[in-house]
């Protein structure tokens, strides 16, 4: 009986040893795979961090985005009263040429009146008296004047 116990034992010992072996087998798979785990925990996190970072500067980027778009409708309204202001110039500019233009015309039509009048003169006695001839020359050189006053006001305008 006691060659029975005894192998029996050893086969029991034999036993605990494969399975001791197959434990330390399993137990290294396990490192291996918490040391997988440990890896993808450092990648999570610094995936977390970059992903804080990234957070951050869209809230920067949307900050930023927010405050160009106030100043672009600040712009624009800008632009509106400018247009507005522009508009009223453009009004009163032409206002005053045509002031300017109405007041050359009669000009004109005084310079024509005083040439019919002159003729009347030269015809008469009364031509040769010098400040008629004075008076003519004079009334020559404000046409000329007027001419030019004319062609600036239409390139102008």
């Amino acid at each position: 009986m006691k060659k029975k116990i005894s192998q029996k034992k050893k086969n029991i010992i034999g036993k605990n040893d494969q399975f001791g072996v197959i434990l330390e087998d399993i137990n290294s798979k396990f490192d291996l795979i918490m040391e997988s785990f440990d890896g993808m925990n450092r990648k999570i996190d610094k995936n977390h961090e970059e992903f804080l970072e990234f957070k951050e500067d869209m809230t920067g980027f949307r900050n930023n985005m927010t405050e160009f778009k106030s100043d672009m409708t600040g712009f624009r309204k800008d632009m509106v009263g400018f247009k507005s202001d522009m508009t009223g110039f453009k009004k009163e500019s032409e206002s005053k040429f045509d002031t300017i233009l109405s007041y050359l015309m009669s000009i004109d039509e005084e310079l024509k009146e005083i040439k019919m009048e002159l003729e009347i003169l030269k015809k008469s006695e009364k031509y040769q008296n010098e400040e008629i001839r004075l008076l003519e020359i004079r009334i020559k050189k404000l046409e000329k004047d007027n001419v030019k006053l004319h062609k600036l006001l239409i390139k102008a305008n």
